[in-house]
């Protein structure tokens, strides 16, 4: 299947259409989005999570949302830009060392903060319109409470204590912009601990998330 043969008018949010040499047309479903609505073209646009270099930042290209890397961390780990909204994470930490990885896909990316705590690393993983971030701990024994600060623009930080997530809404229409799923752990054997939660408390220009796990398993054989 030729890429040059996509019908981009018939595309959705996790589908593409192709036309056959045949004339047959062919819709390709995806479990993750690929193409993003841009409300100032009036059309789908194809999500390009690859990032690109400036002179301050890493950014990634297309999508609903912007991600930003700046390339000297002073504080600031990360930032997702939407319309008129904003979140910022940052985190109290001093190392610069970034890589950053594409994958085969464009719709997926990742950028790796080396050792933003000793022991631990940071991953910003990209999939489609998802941002995830996951904390690996490169040595057993080497497990803490991560403390990092959230400010936001144009946003409501909600926490649900039923579903030990952390929501955001907006704030001209309270519509759902983003959630923070319930954390999971898992270890090289891909044995889950479900012993990790939220705790949020309010800072001076935004709030403080503290990520607390059950120590016990994290330094277990």
């Amino acid at each position: 299947m030729k890429k040059t043969n996509e019908i981009k008018e018939k595309r959705e949010t996790n589908v593409k259409h192709y036309k056959q040499k045949n004339g047959e047309i062919i819709a390709k479903v995806y479990s993750d989005a690929v193409n993003y609505y841009n409300k100032n073209e009036n059309r789908y646009r194809q999500i390009d999570n690859h990032f690109k270099e400036t002179k301050t930042n890493y950014q990634t290209k297309y999508n609903a949302f912007k991600v930003k890397i700046p390339k000297q961390i002073n504080r600031k780990i990360y930032s997702i830009e939407k319309d008129d909204s904003l979140i910022e994470i940052d985190y109290d930490t001093k190392n610069n060392q970034i890589e950053i990885q594409e994958g085969k896909e464009k719709s997926e990316s990742k950028a790796i903060i080396k050792q933003i705590e000793e022991n631990a690393n940071l991953e910003i993983n990209l999939k489609g319109n998802k941002v995830k971030s996951n904390i690996i701990l490169t040595k057993k024994g080497s497990s803490k409470n991560y403390e990092f600060f959230i400010k936001t623009k144009n946003l409501r930080l909600v926490q649900n204590t039923e579903k030990k997530e952390i929501e955001f809404y907006a704030l001209k229409d309270n519509s759902l912009q983003y959630i923070i799923k319930k954390p999971i752990m898992f270890d090289a054997n891909n044995k889950i601990s479900e012993e990790i939660f939220y705790e949020i408390e309010e800072a001076n220009d935004g709030f403080k998330l503290i990520m607390k796990a059950d120590k016990t398993w994290l330094e277990s054989k």
